[in-house]
């Protein structure tokens, strides 16, 4: 429901749809910004209401009563802001005015100390900060790993990502296939991913949503195949039908891309995450995961062992993703419950 033009979209289809279910969780609300995909992605697993904001517009005086009274009718005393801006802002100096300590609220960045060359983002630290000391928000959290070694006053733990709440998708899956879904800039490090499928000799076909542009000037391209563009079903089913997929990022902390393909049983190579000490160790982990997100020989070796894999063990290797996505659940679900308390 879209409550204005410039408004609060609560509860859309694809902020729930695909979300988890906790008796202790299912009353908070989150509040989130349309336009950033990656966190609304993020968002949209967990369990509890969805309230979707824009940076750009804050909204007005009728979507702002029509909040609180959803916060009243459906007896939410907890507030999440995934990702922050000067609108969440705003709207968490309105809720505390509105239902002071009755509503206690938090801020979660999905932010890594990489992106501070964006002055936005530091500019919003300073706010969470400063809504932290004013008793606006009663804690501060991150999903980047030991985040409070950079800012000391955020929580010193990682709240865990949830994959998708989907079910399996009866897809004949291409063992010589890999997907690369990325965009083409430095952080996502297209290039590397790209030639690291294409050195792979057990891949036959590396699918890209975004071309690698002049990458014929250092190696063939008969292997690379432009994917246009699809919407969120078929990107599941695209990436439920390959072996894997590359996302071996420069910064990411926990990649949805991973956790998407993770939902649909396929497995994703990263670099080192360091998420949690026993998603580190879990054996998927040290399958998938290479020392530097820039090594190609390394992208390609694992590649070649989860292909192998798959010819050698599909069964055992399904049941080591179901194991780690069992694995993720409880941890983020314990993540956010001792957060919150």
């Amino acid at each position: 429901m879209l409550v204005s033009q410039h408004g609060i979209l609560f509860n859309a289809a694809s902020d729930t749809v695909r979300a988890h279910r906790h008796p202790e969780l299912d009353r908070v609300l989150h509040i989130f910004d349309v336009y950033w995909h990656g966190i609304r992605s993020a968002t949209a697993c967990l369990p509890g209401h969805k309230a979707a904001i824009s940076h750009k517009h804050l909204p007005d005086a009728d979507a702002l009563a029509y909040l609180c009274a959803y916060i009243a009718k459906h007896n939410i005393s907890q507030v999440c802001y995934q990702g922050f801006s000067e609108n969440a802002l705003a709207i968490a100096k309105f809720l505390r005015n509105e239902f002071g300590a009755a509503l206690s609220q938090y801020v979660i960045t999905h932010v890594s100390p990489a992106q501070f060359q964006n002055h936005f983002e530091m500019v919003m630290i300073r706010e969470m900060l400063n809504g932290l000391k004013s008793g606006v928000f009663q804690k501060l959290g991150s999903v980047k790993p030991r985040f409070s070694g950079v800012v000391p006053a955020f929580w010193p733990k990682t709240l865990i990502n949830l994959a998708p709440n989907v079910g399996a998708l009866p897809t004949l899956r291409n063992p010589d296939t890999v997907l690369i879904p990325v965009e083409n800039n430095w952080r996502k490090n297209l290039y590397t991913n790209a030639l690291a499928g294409i050195h792979c000799e057990e891949i036959t076909k590396v699918q890209v949503v975004n071309w690698p542009i002049e990458i014929a000037n250092v190696v063939g391209v008969e292997k690379l195949e432009w994917l246009p563009f699809m919407r969120p079903p078929q990107i599941l089913a695209q990436v439920a039908s390959c072996a894997a997929i590359l996302h071996a990022s420069l910064i990411e902390c926990q990649p949805m891309t991973q956790l998407e393909g993770l939902a649909v049983g396929t497995p994703c190579i990263t670099a080192r995450l360091g998420v949690h000490a026993e998603i580190d160790q879990h054996p998927l982990s040290q399958l998938c995961e290479v020392e530097f997100a820039d090594d190609v020989g390394a992208l390609s070796q694992t590649l070649t062992n989860i292909c192998r894999y798959w010819r050698r063990d599909a069964a055992g290797l399904s049941a080591m993703i179901e194991d780690q996505l069992e694995l993720r659940k409880h941890l983020s679900m314990q993540s956010y419950l001792e957060f919150l308390s």
